[in-house]
């Protein structure tokens, strides 16, 4: 029996135990001679009464936090049923309290123990329920039944209740107060797992197309990836299976050229959601031996952790670039051969050529060294057809605005969503240096005046090498600052409705200059409580980071998410109540 489920046996037994204390005391008021044992048995429902409300509290708060949505009544009105035996609850307890696990484990032992000799004293039946309850019955068994309602019988048993609970309490507390640091850390891991996924994808899908013509693919990646189901609970390879990466893919043709596959069309559009196939990271997979260019030195890294059965080792893959080869990690699996049935690996340029009822399915890989990675390519519902939708960027918005301005909270919600696919994204091949307005697009019908700000998209054209620098109009701090800088430009741009561009004044020869001028001019107090513009300062001031800005580095990536990210992170949350 797990430890949760011993609470949900405590929480069962305990009214029974009382009941059963409360029928004898209903029979010994009937007889003289033992009236004074009804006050001992009344002290003895009053205790354990008080210990079951405490536990009841203890579990519905700790519950909660591990899950709101956790239904605690029907828990507690059948607390011998299987939701307390559930085995998502059971390991996300075992995830969250880590190392305490094992002295929560004792404690529950300790519970079920106590439990177990109040019955036992009490001769109740498998039921729980009290074989004596005729004053004639009680009077044939005189001496057990008077040594059965003395309250100095079961002292030990409510003390250790009372005392494991105690410990209980306190161990819950502190793991609830602990649980925003072990969030704050979660995230730095999935920022690191989205980084490899996502660069992952990226070669794939450049794999995929091997165009013959003369043809151009623009792959619009959604910069807020799914990970709803991802929980720090779950080891690297599990959570990398439960990421999920919307892209909007255009297929643009020469107007000279016919494609008889879709005659009159120049600008084709899919949607699909890519994930990895579960082949990559089960137990069917055995480990390929970890190597590494020995032309490039090894950079600090996120190892799997070992999944449950089956050994992971890192693997160092080596990426193009312009200025130094990426470095990425990967718990690299080789598929067993004929252990299972991949869907079919699909050609992308001819895919997007062809019409499709029903959308692109299908797998994609990348393949590095003899290593795979593995994705699987899910058509996504719409009830549009592609050719009534187009692609529109954050800068076309921002340098002809509707006449009606952009929703508040739209803009919160975007400012968060920019930040946070910074670092997910940053020395990416989908971002290898700065970001601007005209990086961030939006999918229109062009029936309202706005696009879904909820949903953004970063664009990259395929298939093509490794994008070169671009460089930005700086200040004398040098090229270091651009990435950051770039970042609080956009955030400031987003606030103002407009292009620096448009700001600049003729003896202004930087950005850096611009910028610095309106965060003195304008205020930015207007959004949020002080912290937008706190971070948007932040990003563009020197003093903040260091002067080398690697987004690779798992420390500078944690300290551009308290300083930056968390504080549009605050703002949102404050306003979204």
């Amino acid at each position: 029996m797990s430890g949760f489920e011993i609470a949900g046996l405590v929480l069962g037994a305990i009214p029974l135990i009382t009941k059963a204390f409360d029928d004898y005391r209903r029979v010994v008021a009937s007889v003289q001679v033992w009236r004074h044992y009804e006050v001992e048995v009344s002290c003895l429902i009053l205790n354990l009464n008080s210990e079951y409300y405490r536990l009841e509290r203890i579990c519905g708060k700790y519950l909660s936090s591990l899950d709101p949505g956790t239904d605690f009544d029907s828990m507690t009105s059948d607390p011998f049923g299987p939701l307390w035996k559930d085995e998502v609850v059971q390991r996300k307890i075992k995830a969250r309290l880590e190392s305490s696990y094992g002295k929560f484990q004792l404690v529950m032992e300790e519970f079920r123990k106590a439990i177990n000799f109040i019955k036992d004293k009490l001769d109740l039946d498998a039921q729980w329920k009290v074989k004596w309850t005729e004053e004639s019955k009680i009077k044939a068994e005189f001496k057990r039944a008077s040594f059965v309602l003395q309250k100095s019988v079961y002292k030990d048993a409510l003390e250790s209740l009372q005392k494991n609970l105690s410990i209980l309490d306190s161990m819950m507390k502190d793991d609830m107060d602990a649980e925003p640091q072990r969030q704050k850390r979660y995230k730095g891991r999935l920022v690191g797992l989205i980084r490899q996924t996502s660069g992952n994808i990226y070669y794939a899908l450049r794999d995929s197309m091997p165009c013959k013509i003369d043809c151009r693919h623009q792959v619009h990646m959604d910069i807020a990836p799914d990970s709803e189901d991802a929980t720090h609970e779950l080891d690297d390879a599990e959570i990398i299976e439960k990421l999920g990466f919307q892209l909007a893919m255009t297929y643009h043709t020469n107007t000279s050229e016919v494609i008889p596959e879709r005659p009159g069309q120049q600008i084709i559009l899919e949607e699909v959601t890519v994930r990895a196939s579960a082949p990559q990271v089960a137990s069917l997979l055995e480990p390929t031996p970890a190597t590494q260019s020995p032309s490039h030195p090894q950079r600090k890294a996120v190892s799997f952790a070992s999944s449950r059965k089956t050994t992971v080792t890192t693997t160092y893959i080596k990426q193009p670039s312009t200025t130094a080869a990426l470095t990425s990690t990967m718990s690299t699996l080789k598929l067993t051969a004929g252990a299972i049935n991949l869907p079919r690996q699909v050609n992308m340029c001819e895919e997007l050529r062809r019409s499709h009822e029903n959308g692109i399915s299908g797998t994609i890989s990348h393949q590095n060294a003899g290593k795979s990675w593995n994705f699987t390519i899910y058509p996504k519902k719409t009830t549009e057809t592609p050719n009534s939708r187009s692609v529109i960027s954050l800068k076309q918005i921002l340098e002809n605005p509707p006449k009606t301005k952009m929703p508040f909270m739209a803009k919160i919600h975007l400012a968060k969503m920019i930040s946070s696919s910074f670092l997910q994204l940053h020395q990416t091949p989908w971002l290898p240096n700065i970001l601007t307005s005209q990086d961030v697009y939006f999918i229109t019908d062009g029936s309202r005046p706005y696009p879904n700000l909820k949903q953004a998209f970063i664009k990259k054209e395929l298939p093509g090498k490794f994008p070169k620098d671009r460089s930005m109009n700086i200040d004398a701090r040098g090229l270091s600052s651009s990435p950051l800088l770039s970042l609080g430009i956009l955030l400031l741009e987003l606030e103002l409705g407009t292009t620096i561009g448009k700001l600049r004044r003729p003896d202004e020869p930087s950005d850096a200059d611009v910028v610095e001028r309106l965060l003195e001019e304008t205020p930015l107090d207007a959004l949020g409580s002080g912290r937008y513009k706190s971070a948007v300062f932040r990003c563009v001031g020197g003093n903040y980071f260091r002067s080398t800005q690697d987004f690779n580095d798992e420390n500078f990536r944690k300290a551009v998410y308290e300083r930056v990210v968390a504080p549009l992170e605050a703002d949102l949350e404050e306003f979204t109540l």
